[in-house]
């Protein structure tokens, strides 16, 4: 029967394109000028207290965000709502998530009851204004003693303008938001404006507890940027696939579907969607020609041939793109070894709750394996349990590993700081008969002695279910368990009371054997390692040298211009680090990005691809 079992803790789920973020359409600016009320037309609730409109014209096409609206709501709680998407007046104004898009002035709990609300479209074609103001706005609502005047201006040519005036009273226990979101909100996709002198505003860091007063004469400006000629963006369509989770067989083919959007002005014809693996190109897919705003659905085919934790990467191609860091989509996947390459251990003739005890909140187990039960020396990179499961689970499971000169544990626990840390993760196991395979975060290097291993789990649901694992009984006294619901056992500390048995879980371990490496197979001038890749700070470059020779390392955009020459010179034999910072040779943050190492001798040019994701 073929295994499932989802760890969610390494992938981050995207229900809208990846974007370059909200500066690459607005800057922000303040300056002081006169309020001017204006007489529009009024807007009428019950109570005028958190309401919101519903659609209403603004009397042009408003660009914003890369998009254009026609309509607004606008709320009694100091917000407007390009596109009158949004049905709710809420008073929970965090700009970084919820509600989007979203315009606020003064976002929080207001009431309009001694106030107005009122709105107009001004002037002629093409330099049309929409306004939106609100008079005498109780803030808090229930705050008698403080009222507060301001208006929203939003210009034809994309450009918005927050004008405050004066303020009677002093706020009490306000918590507001000023600023502006994206479509998709989210960290780099909203600017939150902290008041003061001067003010200064974040798209990193949500200011939504603001409670003081914006002095009369304040104007807040965003202004937009020119639009972008060439820009297109990637979105892995995680909604189409993720059935059977992040995990895939080794060697089977399977799609993983993405869909490619024109952001730009211009229309693209020449362009690749490619998918790699590290620094292995699986798929390369010649991409259809985009008129701006187009979209299209492309089925990236991988075949992974190794086991394991495997980071892929998305990227579309276009040399002449303005933003590359949203051509980029991710997705970690962990590719199951051939279950007839395990090391099993164990006959599993029985049926027992360990190592994980899922009729528990908490269950930590601790066992040692012999030396000649798992056989030669090499690296482990993953272990597998067999589970007869029933429901659903959901659990956190972590696991430690490490040598160990003892044949028992009659002396009790080996505790979690004596060990290494491999997993540490959230996992679904579905309601079958599972092989339960938990890949390491970190390979482990075996050297053929005993395997001390400690498993321990948690979970916060209630559920009266004893799923066992396949186990066995051995004669020694080389396993430890502990379940609870009252307490968390701590496996740094384990606790004095416990279950000493000879009871084992049928288990099957992942390693590969130590094969020494024959210098003389190795070429001349390599690229032998890029780590981290993707990167965000800095990566380091391996080579392997054969001879003392010249040697030029450089890194080329996708372009083909250079953009760093990181060494140049004569080189010793043997391995060399080099570590790139991601700057250019003006000292320059390069943008995100796929980029290209080159290294060049007199016999030979080889090339590794970088991806910068900051």
């Amino acid at each position: 029967m073929r295994y499932k079992v989802l760890i969610l803790a390494v992938l981050l789920l995207s229900s809208a394109f990846l974007n370059s973020g909200i500066s690459r359409y607005y800057t922000f600016a303040y300056t002081t000028a006169e309020y001017n009320p204006i007489n529009g037309i009024q807007l009428s609730f019950p109570d005028m207290n958190n309401y919101i409109s519903s659609g209403i014209d603004i009397g042009f096409p408003f660009p914003y965000c890369g998009q254009i609206y026609e309509d607004v709501k606008i709320s009694t709680n100091g917000f407007i709502n390009p596109g009158a998407n949004w049905n709710d007046d809420s008073p929970n104004n965090q700009l970084h998530y919820g509600i989007y898009p979203i315009i606020a002035p003064l976002w929080d709990d207001l009431s309009l009851a001694e106030g107005s609300l009122q709105y107009a479209t001004i002037g002629t074609a093409p330099n049309r204004e929409f306004w939106v103001q609100y008079s005498n706005a109780r803030w808090l609502y229930n705050n008698f003693n403080c009222y507060v005047n301001f208006q929203v201006v939003l210009s034809e040519n994309g450009k918005i303008e927050f004008r405050y005036g004066n303020t009677n009273g002093s706020p009490l226990n306000c918590s507001a938001s000023i600023g502006i979101n994206m479509p998709n909100a989210g960290a780099g996709n909203f600017f939150s404006i902290t008041p003061g002198n001067p003010p200064t505003v974040s798209t990193m860091q949500d200011n939504y507890t603001i409670n003081e007063i914006i002095p009369a004469g304040t104007v807040y400006i965003f202004n937009p940027l020119p639009p972008v000629l060439y820009d297109l963006s990637l979105k892995i369509e995680y909604s189409m696939f993720y059935t059977e989770g992040i995990y895939h067989n080794l060697h089977e083919s399977f799609p993983l579907p993405v869909t490619v959007k024109n952001n730009g002005t211009e229309t693209v014809d020449s362009y690749d969607v490619v998918l790699y693996c590290g620094l292995t190109e699986l798929c390369r897919l010649n991409g259809i020609s985009l008129a701006p705003a187009d979209s299209h659905l492309y089925d990236l085919v991988a075949t992974i041939d190794s086991s394991g934790w495997k980071h892929l990467t998305a990227i579309a191609e276009l040399p002449e793109d303005e933003y590359p860091e949203d051509n980029i989509g991710d997705y970690t996947c962990i590719i199951r070894p051939n279950p007839n390459t395990g090391i099993i251990v164990g006959s599993g003739d029985e049926l027992q709750r360990i190592p994980i005890d899922v009729y528990w909140k908490y269950s930590l187990y601790e066992t040692i394996y012999y030396a000649e039960e798992i056989g030669n020396s090499g690296i482990i990179y993953g272990i597998s349990y067999y589970m007869n499961s029933t429901f659903s689970h959901n659990l956190l499971v972590k696991i430690w590993v490490g040598a160990t000169n003892l044949t028992n544990l009659n002396e009790g626990w080996i505790a979690a700081g004596g060990l290494t840390p491999v997993f540490n993760s959230y996992i679904i196991i579905p309601p079958e008969s599972n092989e339960v395979y938990f890949p390491f975060s970190t390979p482990y290097q075996y050297q053929q002695s005993n395997l001390c291993v400690m498993v321990y789990h948690s979970h916060t649901y209630a559920l009266a279910c004893t799923d066992p694992f396949l186990a066995q009984t051995v004669p020694e006294m080389r396993a430890l368990k502990r379940w609870t619901d009252a307490y968390d056992p701590d496996p740094y500390n384990p606790p004095v009371y416990n279950e000493l048995n000879g009871k084992m879980p049928k288990t099957a371990f992942y390693l590969i054997p130590e094969i020494p490496v024959q210098d003389e197979y190795l070429p001349q001038a390599k690229i032998i390692g890029c780590y981290p890749n993707p990167f965000k700070e800095t990566i380091t470059l391996q080579l392997n040298l054969d001879k003392k020779q010249e040697v030029c390392l450089e890194i080329y955009n996708i372009k083909g211009q250079k953009v760093q020459t990181l060494f140049n010179g004569l080189a010793e034999t043997g391995e060399i680090n080099i570590t790139w910072n991601g700057l250019d040779n003006n000292n320059r943050t390069v943008a995100n990005g796929l980029y290209f190492c080159k290294l060049k001798t007199k016999d030979r040019c080889e090339t590794a691809k970088l991806i910068v994701l900051k």
